[in-house]
């Protein structure tokens, strides 16, 4: 688009090498680009893809998710009644603090499950991760590009309940558990 805007400023159309007054070539620039673009809306394909997920997209996608500081103060900090029964997936963190996140989510009376993102690990088993647990938290110091981008697309695409971490501390992991606490409780 910018080298075709280039070349209507410049007076050249693409299509030959005869120069026009530059407001007919601008105008002969932008009707073609116009009809590519018509062109491609209206291509076969896009009416009969069927994308599932494209179809949640439009009707649930979350614009935005807060990240969590240790600072962050948080409404309702009853997380004991909140998180019975719930699954919550920790993407990333530090493995040393492993134990200390399932402690405060066994307290809360959820269940953890963890994904560290190490070479053990692929994207697949955290797609399927995704799809098991009821919330996700992400420390977002201590994760890879991948998985990072997996959860937030995951979570604003299906609606999922997730708390994005500045730091993998415990702390404000603490924090998180709460934040999803009061998600639940709306």
């Amino acid at each position: 688009m910018k080298f075709l805007m280039k070349l209507a400023l410049d007076g050249i159309t693409p299509s030959s090498n005869a120069s026009h007054p530059p407001s007919s070539s601008i105008g002969n620039v932008l009707s073609g680009c116009l009809r590519v673009a018509e062109n491609l809306y209206n291509h076969p394909f896009c009416g009969r893809a069927s994308w599932s997920l494209a179809k949640r997209v439009q009707k649930q996608e979350i614009k935005w998710m807060p990240i969590i500081k240790a600072t962050t103060h948080i409404q309702n900090s009853d997380v004991h009644s909140n998180l019975r029964g719930q699954s919550i997936l920790c993407v990333g963190g530090q493995t040393k603090h492993y134990p200390i996140y399932s402690d405060l989510v066994e307290a809360a009376g959820g269940r953890l499950a963890i994904f560290h993102g190490d070479s053990n690990d692929n994207i697949e088993k955290l797609h399927k991760l995704l799809e098991k647990t009821d919330m996700v938290i992400c420390p977002v110091d201590c994760v890879n590009h991948e998985a990072y981008f997996t959860v937030k697309r995951y979570c604003q695409c299906s609606g999922k309940h997730c708390a994005l971490l500045d730091r993998s501390q415990t702390a404000v992991f603490k924090k998180g558990i709460e934040k999803l606490a009061s998600m639940t409780a709306k």
